[in-house]
């Protein structure tokens, strides 16, 4: 069976649709909302396995913190560069994992599959590559940095 991802809004910094056409090609299936009211429907009515959302500004933090709000399923942000401040504003609003989008659909694919692995209970393995997040005690936002050095 196929892992559902739900990806919302397109930003015009953050090459979702390219996003979307590799996870899809990597065998997600895949549906898209432009805003969140979309996004709020397409939950209410077909289940998923993962939210993805843009990391790159207050809209990318609130639409973490809306989903957060409405869902359980692991939310993941999409953003470019690595700018701390903001990877740690998307980790307190919600996010469970942020991820650069310049990597590949492939490894992208793989780092979903992972957190999706890790939220039924299996092991959770970190391997080297951009920055990475997992909820700590308490449910709170916890860092893990990947990068290598």
């Amino acid at each position: 069976m196929a892992y559902r991802a739900l990806v919302v809004f397109d930003h015009p910094d953050i090459h979702i649709a390219k996003l979307s056409e590799k996870l899809a090609r990597c065998g997600f299936q895949v549906r898209r909302a432009g805003d969140i009211d979309t996004a709020i429907r397409l939950l209410a009515s077909e289940p998923f396995d993962v939210a993805i959302v843009p990391a790159v500004d207050a809209g990318g933090i609130d639409l973490c913190r809306s989903l957060r709000s409405l869902c359980a399923e692991p939310i993941v942000a999409v953003g470019e560069g690595r700018d701390e401040a903001l990877v740690v504003r998307c980790l307190q609003a919600g996010a469970d994992i942020v991820l650069d989008q310049s990597m590949s659909g492939r490894e992208f694919a793989a780092r979903l599959i992972a957190l999706l692995r890790d939220d039924r209970g299996s092991p959770r393995i970190v391997s080297p590559g951009p920055a990475m997040s997992r909820r700590g005690a308490g449910g709170q936002p916890a860092f893990v940095s990947t990068e290598r050095s």
